[in-house]
């Protein structure tokens, strides 16, 4: 399989006013992290609206009534109830998340869509900036502040943020030495969190290029 289901920690209680006994052998999974990005903003779109579980060997997927069935009438006393979606396997389920992506772009008027694809591709960004970051200091790469070595801390992305702000700087540039190699390096981080790290030659050019699209 493609995709593991995996039991969350903390579930939610299902109904099935079908078979109300039957409902708590439901299983509430967690989202896969192997989930195409589309389908992923898809489930941050229906944050704390839509829940997957395992239940009667189907992926059903709840809205926040946590109905597991169809059910009702439409009266007073069996109002209707139904889930957002059910299909055999998580395959399945990715593949439909990932077709509401494309009919809300198609659409181009579904309310917080844009707001959930902005939000959703600059928190992409911000864990691939850390993550620059983080293989550097897993590399043993040091920066050079008063003219000494100093180790990279994991937050020294956030911190030079803060130096940026504070001094009204566009970018923070530091020497970066990484074992084994005698070039010159540099690092920099940028005041928008961006990072870059290489040449001196290439960093400069990129950070003209960076400061070039923040001015046009």
């Amino acid at each position: 399989m493609k995709h593991e289901m995996i039991p969350t920690r903390n579930p939610n209680v299902a109904i099935d006013r079908n078979d109300p006994e039957h409902a708590r052998t439901a299983i509430e999974l967690d989202w896969p992290e192997t989930f195409s990005r589309r389908a992923k903003m898809v489930i941050r779109y229906f944050e704390g609206t839509m829940f997957p579980f395992f239940y009667n060997d189907h992926i059903v997927l709840t809205d926040e009534s946590m109905e597991l069935t169809a059910f009702g009438d439409g009266s007073p006393e069996a109002p209707f109830g139904f889930p957002r979606y059910e299909d055999n396997n998580l395959e399945g389920v990715e593949a439909w998340l990932e077709d509401c992506a494309d009919q809300f772009d198609n659409d181009g008027d579904t309310p917080g869509w844009e707001e959930t694809k902005a939000a959703f591709e600059a928190e992409e960004r911000i864990a691939a900036e850390k993550a620059h970051i983080d293989k550097l200091r897993r590399h043993g790469a040091k920066i050079i502040v008063n003219g000494k070595p100093i180790e990279i801390d994991s937050d020294l992305r956030e911190k030079a943020m803060g130096e940026c702000l504070a001094k009204g700087f566009k970018a923070v540039a530091y020497e970066l030495r990484i074992p084994e190699t005698e070039d010159k390096l540099l690092l920099a981080i940028y005041a928008d969190g961006h990072v870059d790290s290489g040449s001196e030659k290439n960093v400069i050019c990129c950070m003209a290029n960076h400061w070039g699209d923040q001015d046009a």
